[in-house]
């Protein structure tokens, strides 16, 4: 599934959520971008390996 098959307004309502979720749990969400879920992957995964590591 991509993106562009979502139904219009459907990202904007996802974001409209999290902001003030985030806010309750005294976290601050910004949305930078849209993209792909391998563009995510590829951000996320460095860190992830970094935590993965200091468990070990």
């Amino acid at each position: 599934m991509a993106l562009s098959d979502l139904i219009p307004g459907m990202l904007d309502e996802v974001e409209a959520f999290f902001g003030p979720y985030n806010q309750l749990a005294g976290k601050e969400l910004n949305v930078f971008r849209r993209g792909e879920a391998e563009s995510a992957r590829a951000l996320v995964r460095p860190g992830h390996e970094a935590v993965e590591q200091e468990g070990a």
